[in-house]
C-alpha cells in the first residue's frame, strides 16, 4: 500500500496538531484532518475559535464530538498500517480465544486478521465466511489488491451498529443503512450507493473544472505579484547601495580631507619641534654638569680637610669657569604665528528620496526583459555583453570559437610572439577618454567585483567576489564563467591563470584550466603582463616569483635600504613590472613601496593607495578609492600625473590596463573602459 500514501498528499494523511497517522481521524472544514483524541485536547468545549495549524484557516467548531468522521482516511490509514507498519500484528480469532499468533493474511471481506491456521483450516469453512476473500499480507503489500481492498471496503451505521451504510438518502443529503430507511427515511428519495457516486462524481468534476478556470488567472495573478514584490525588493536594494555608496564616498571625502590636513600640521611644525627637542637636548644637559659640579663642591667642602681641599683649588675654579662661562641664548617660540587654527564650514548634506511613477515602469520592464533574456544584457552602441549563467560562444580575432566546455588556450590569443622590454621614454602627460561602462548581472547574490585583468587586448577576467565566479568577458562578446569558491582576485600570465582565495591562498591554473598548483600565505598576487611569464606571490615580509612554468619559485626576503629586514602591515594590492620591479600598497601604513628586482626598497611614496596596476612601459597607476583618482607614476619617481575617474567610475576596486593602452576599472557590479592617451618627449 505504499502507492497510497505517496499518492496521498502527506498534508492530508496526517493529524495537523500532532503530526501522526490518525487513528479515529475527524474532519474539519477546511478538509484537513485531526485525531479524536487531539479533537477533545485541543478542541473543547462549545462554539471554540481556532485555526488550523497547516493551512491557518479560522475554524469555529461549536461541538468537537461532532466533527464528522473521515472513514476514508482511517481505511487508508488501517491498510498503511497492515502492509507498513513493524508492530506485531495479532491474529483476530486467536485473540477472542486468550492466544496471540501472528497474521500473515486478512480477510478483505470482514477486514479479520487471520494466523496461517485460521486462514486455512477455518475462515472458509464456515456458512457465513465461506465466500469471504483471504489474502496474504505479502500479497497486499504488492498492491494488486488494490481495487478489491477500495471495493469492499465497508461502513458502519453510527446509530444501528450492526448495519453497514448500503444507500443514499437524497433528501437528507446522507448515506443511510437499512434500518435508517425504515426508521427515518421511509417515504425519502433513495438510491444506491453507486448510483450516489455517479451523481456527486458529475457534479464534483463540474465543480473541480470551474475551481480549474479560477486557478488558471489566479496562479498569474500571483506570479505578478510575486515578480513585484521582487521588482521592489531589487529597487530597494539598489537605492539602499546608492545611500550607502553616496554616505561613504562622503564620509570618505571627509577622511581624505582629515588625513590631508593632519599630514600639512605634521608637516609645518616637523622643523619647529626638531628645534625646540634640541634646545631642550642641551639645556637639559647643561643643568645636569651644573648640578654634578655643585654637588661635587659641597661635599668637598663638608668632608674634605684644608690641605686635601687646597689641593684641588685650580681644578676646581678652572670647572666652574668653564661651565659657567658667556650667558646662555634663551630660545623662545611665538606659537600664535606657528601653529594654525582650523577654520571649518559645515553644510548639511542635501539627500531625498524622489518618488516618480516612472521608475516602477522601467523597473518592472527591465526585470521582465532580463528574465525573458536569461540574463543577457547587451549594449549594441558599444558591444559589451555578459551572461553569467554560461557564455556560449567567444569570438577572437583569428575568428576560433569556444565553447562552454573549451578554454582559452595561448594559441588562440594573437600577440608578439617575444616579450620586448620597454622602450626608455620620458613622458609629458598622460590622459584619459571615457569608453564605455557595463554592469555584471546574476540570477543569484548581486555580483561584486573585487578584480579585474586583462587576458589581450579584447578579452579580459572579471572575478566576482559574492557568486564565487572568475568571469571572461570582451568588448565584442561574453565568455565564460569558472566556478571558484571565495575567490577574491586573479591575474594572467603567459602560461596561468592565478586565483587569489579569500584564506590567503593561490591557485594556479594553466591556460587549458587545468590545476598546476596552489600556494598558501599569500597576501598579493601580480603578474607583468598577460604575454610575460612572471608571476609574483607576495607577502608581508617577501615575494616569490615564478620565471615561468617550468622554473622553481625563487623567494626574496623585503629589505631596507640598508639592508635591514622590511616587514609591511597590510599588504593590499601590488604590481609586478616587466623588469621584476615590484611596487606594493601597505594598507594599513598608507606607502607604496617601491622595490627593486632583489626585493630591496627603493622609495616608498605615501598616499592612500588602492588597486595598482602597470601598463607595458612600466609605468605605474596606483589608485586613491576616496579621492576616486589614479596617480601615475614611474618607478624612479621622476614623473608624476593624476587621471580622475569620476563621474564614470568612483571607488574602484581594481583597474587593468591592456597592451594597447586600454584601462579597466571595477567597482560594485560595473566594468568602466577608458583609452589611455601618453605624450612622451621621444
Amino acid at each position: 500500500m505504499s502507492t497510497e500514501r505517496t499518492v496521498i498528499d502527506k498534508e492530508f494523511l496526517i493529524c495537523v496538531f500532532c503530526q501522526e497517522l490518525p487513528k479515529e481521524p475527524r474532519l474539519l472544514s477546511c478538509l484537513h484532518s485531526i485525531c479524536a483524541t487531539c479533537a477533545k485536547s485541543q478542541l473543547s468545549g462549545s462554539n471554540t475559535w481556532t485555526s488550523c495549524p497547516k493551512c491557518k484557516e479560522s475554524l469555529i467548531i461549536s461541538d468537537s464530538e461532532k466533527l464528522p468522521p473521515n472513514y476514508w482516511l482511517k481505511n487508508v490509514i488501517d491498510n498503511i498500517n497492515i502492509t507498513e507498519s513493524s508492530e506485531r500484528k495479532i491474529c483476530t480469532f486467536c485473540k477472542l480465544k486468550g492466544k496471540e499468533r501472528d497474521a500473515v493474511a486478512k480477510c478483505l471481506t470482514c477486514y479479520d486478521l487471520l494466523c496461517k491456521e485460521c486462514s486455512e483450516n477455518y475462515h472458509t469453512f464456515t456458512t457465513l465466511t465461506k465466500d469471504h476473500d483471504v489474502v496474504s499480507i505479502p500479497d497486499l503489500r504488492s498492491e494488486q489488491f488494490n481495487r478489491e481492498i477500495k471495493s469492499q471496503r465497508q461502513i458502519v451505521c453510527l446509530e444501528h451498529n450492526k448495519e453497514h451504510l448500503r444507500y443514499f438518502c437524497r433528501t437528507c443529503d446522507v448515506p443511510v443503512c437499512r434500518d435508517c430507511i425504515i426508521l427515518k427515511h421511509n417515504s425519502h428519495d433513495l438510491i444506491s450507493s453507486k448510483e450516489g457516486m455517479e451523481q456527486f462524481e458529475k457534479c464534483l468534476q463540474l465543480e473541480l473544472e470551474r475551481i480549474q478556470k479560477d486557478l488558471s488567472p489566479l496562479k498569474t495573478q500571483y506570479l505578478k505579484i510575486i515578480d513585484q514584490a521582487n521588482d521592489i525588493r531589487n529597487h530597494e536594494e539598489n537605492v539602499k547601495l546608492q545611500i550607502e555608496t553616496t554616505c561613504n564616498a562622503m564620509i570618505n571625502k571627509i577622511t581624505a580631507r582629515r588625513r590631508s590636513l593632519e599630514r600639512d600640521l605634521a608637516q609645518s611644525l616637523t622643523k619647529t619641534k626638531e628645534n625646540l627637542e634640541r634646545e631642550s637636548e642641551s639645556k637639559a644637559k647643561k643643568i645636569r654638569t651644573l648640578e654634578m659640579t655643585m654637588s661635587f663642591c659641597k661635599s668637598m667642602l663638608k668632608h674634605g680637610n684644608d690641605l686635601e681641599i687646597l689641593t684641588l683649588q685650580r681644578a676646581v675654579m678652572q670647572r666652574i669657569q668653564n661651565i659657567s662661562s658667556g650667558k646662555d641664548r634663551v630660545f623662545s617660540v611665538d606659537f600664535r604665528n606657528i601653529i594654525p587654527k582650523l577654520n571649518a564650514t559645515w553644510v548639511d548634506p542635501h539627500l531625498e528620496l524622489c518618488y516618480t511613477t516612472e521608475i516602477d515602469d522601467r523597473l518592472h520592464d527591465d526585470v521582465k526583459s532580463s528574465a525573458e533574456d536569461k540574463d543577457v544584457k547587451v549594449n549594441k552602441e558599444h558591444g559589451m555583453q555578459e551572461n553569467v549563467s554560461g557564455f556560449p560562444a567567444i569570438s577572437i580575432n583569428n575568428g576560433k570559437k569556444f565553447d562552454n566546455e573549451s578554454s582559452l588556450t595561448k594559441d588562440n590569443i594573437t600577440h608578439d610572439s617575444e616579450e620586448s622590454n620597454p622602450p626608455d621614454k620620458t613622458y609629458k602627460d598622460v590622459t584619459c577618454s571615457f569608453i564605455t561602462s557595463n554592469v555584471l548581472i546574476s540570477m543569484f547574490q548581486r555580483p561584486k567585483i573585487s578584480s579585474i585583468s586583462w587576458v589581450d587586448e579584447d578579452f579580459f577576467t572579471a572575478t566576482d567576489q559574492c557568486n564565487n565566479n572568475v568571469h571572461l568577458c570582451s568588448l565584442t562578446s561574453p565568455g565564460k564563467v569558472m566556478t571558484l569558491q571565495n575567490c577574491i582576485d586573479s591575474v594572467v600570465t603567459s602560461w596561468c591563470y592565478a586565483v587569489r582565495t579569500g584564506s590567503r591562498e593561490i591557485v594556479v591554473f594553466d591556460r587549458n584550466s587545468s590545476f598546476l598548483f596552489n600556494l598558501s600565505n599569500v597576501s598579493v598576487v601580480a603578474a607583468a603582463s598577460p604575454i610575460s611569464p612572471l608571476l609574483a606571490c607576495i607577502s608581508n615580509s617577501s615575494v616569490s616569483i615564478k620565471a615561468s612554468k617550468d622554473m622553481p619559485l625563487q623567494c626574496m626576503a623585503f629589505k631596507d635600504s640598508s639592508g635591514s629586514p622590511l616587514c609591511m602591515g597590510n599588504p593590499k594590492f601590488g604590481c609586478l613590472l616587466t623588469s621584476g620591479k615590484l611596487a606594493v600598497s601597505d594598507w594599513d601604513k598608507d606607502f607604496v613601496y617601491f622595490f627593486n628586482e632583489n626585493a630591496v626598497l627603493f622609495r616608498k611614496e605615501f598616499c592612500s593607495p588602492g588597486p595598482i596596476a602597470n601598463d607595458k612601459d612600466d609605468l605605474i597607476y596606483i589608485t586613491d578609492i576616496f579621492e576616486h583618482l589614479i596617480i601615475v607614476t614611474d618607478f624612479e619617481g621622476s614623473f608624476r600625473k593624476t587621471v580622475h575617474l569620476l563621474p564614470h567610475a568612483f571607488h574602484p576596486r581594481s583597474i587593468s590596463i591592456s597592451p594597447n593602452y586600454k584601462l579597466a576599472v571595477a567597482f560594485e557590479n560595473k566594468i568602466a573602459l577608458f583609452h589611455l592617451n601618453k605624450n612622451s618627449n621621444s
